[in-house]
């Protein structure tokens, strides 16, 4: 219900009216009905009732990529909510995708039992972005629902059922190095997604770090904020400098402008702002078009920025050394160009590039575009040898 966006918790299901007489006047009062129970730890608990579905179908993600014609498998859990309940389900696709089996059969004898079940997913030989969908015919009637639960102690339980879809994308992507280096920071999911491309991705502990030979990744990507949160970082720099210098690509993401580990976070003297870019239409101009992450090995065009989520990107750099090269500008409605978010740099022998844009938002969403700049991002040291 759209009406209910912005208010503090779910409407209640269900509501009781109570009618009261006292003499010749009427009163008429109404009350939502919830579910109470006693914890021996926590008091008195209480929950709204719910209406739910004949059964609740979550897929295991909201994401699935395929980066070449390879097949995957797709869980979803189905979950009951009623006793002796049974029926069919269904994993729905666009014309092109094939999905095996087409149903499968289920039974559950109690409410809250639950199975899971496992479809094969081929997907078409072209690139294609579509919905995938789960259905379920029982005879309690239908469902095309999900279930998730909202638990934290200072507020009643919610239960919210997003309908039971996902979405599928064959990327038609070029990549050129394969052994990467991922330095983790606040928290993030993109190693996964780099897998999903078909990458070795390699989490750097601090021993790592510090000790083996970081020559051997193609490249190295510090995760969001892993200036502001891994100490080790200000130990390392000359050794992540001199990987750099030697021939290595080094990719850095966003990092508040306070409590850097490190007066400098990449080669050359470069200072980072609150900039950011709020509005994630807001239109990007190619400041260098001739840049090897806007051309090698995928072709970038504007395009690739449409369907973003949430936001451009933030903490853009405001002030940097002439020898950076600025590769795309944005900027919300009203300001002035931001070309801070984007900076890239060759030294010595090898690549450094603050990328501030929203990759960590993007990729998991499923945004298209983004895993093409970001796999020529990995690409941009061999880019550079080649140019040379």
């Amino acid at each position: 219900d759209q009406e209910m966006i912005g208010k503090p918790v779910a409407a209640p299901h269900l509501n009781v009216i109570f009618t009261l007489n006292a003499g010749n006047v009427e009163f008429k009062f109404s009350t939502p009905v919830f579910y109470r129970w006693t914890d021996p730890v926590s008091g008195e608990n209480y929950r709204p009732f719910e209406i739910r579905p004949p059964v609740s179908i979550n897929l295991d993600n909201s994401v699935y990529v395929f980066a070449n014609n390879n097949q995957k498998i797709v869980k979803v859990t189905v979950i009951s909510n009623a006793d002796n309940l049974s029926g069919k389900l269904k994993l729905n696709a666009p014309s092109g995708w094939i999905i095996e089996p087409r149903d499968v059969s289920f039974s559950f004898k109690n409410k809250y039992d639950e199975s899971e079940f496992t479809f094969k997913v081929t997907p078409p030989a072209n690139s294609s972005e579509v919905e995938i969908t789960a259905s379920a015919e029982t005879n309690f009637g239908n469902s095309e629902r999900g279930i998730q639960s909202i638990n934290y102690s200072h507020f009643p339980i919610q239960m919210i059922f997003p309908k039971a879809q996902a979405k599928l994308l064959r990327l038609d992507i070029k990549k050129t190095v394969s052994n990467i280096g991922y330095i983790m920071g606040a928290g993030d999911v993109i190693p996964d997604e780099l897998k999903e491309l078909g990458y070795d991705v390699h989490l750097l502990s601090d021993e790592d770090l510090g000790n083996i030979d970081l020559s051997k990744f193609d490249a190295i990507v510090a995760g969001i904020r892993a200036y502001n949160t891994r100490k080790i970082l200000g130990v390392v720099q000359p050794r992540l400098m001199d990987y750099v210098k030697n021939g290595g690509t080094y990719i850095v993401q966003y990092n508040n402008s306070f409590n850097l580990v490190t007066d400098n976070i990449g080669p050359y003297p470069l200072q980072l702002s609150h900039d950011r870019v709020t509005v994630e239409e807001a239109p990007v101009t190619f400041v260098n078009k001739d840049n090897p992450v806007l051309n090698f090995p995928n072709k970038i065009t504007e395009k690739d920025f449409e369907n973003w989520i949430q936001e451009r990107g933030l903490y853009f750099a405001n002030k940097w050394d002439p020898k950076y090269q600025p590769v795309i500008s944005s900027h919300d409605p009203g300001e002035t160009p931001k070309e801070g978010g984007f900076l890239y740099t060759k030294y010595g022998k090898g690549v450094f590039i603050y990328s501030a844009y929203d990759w960590f938002r993007q990729l998991p969403a499923g945004v298209m575009g983004s895993f093409r700049i970001f796999a020529n991002m990995l690409s941009a040291g061999k880019a550079s040898r080649q140019a040379n």
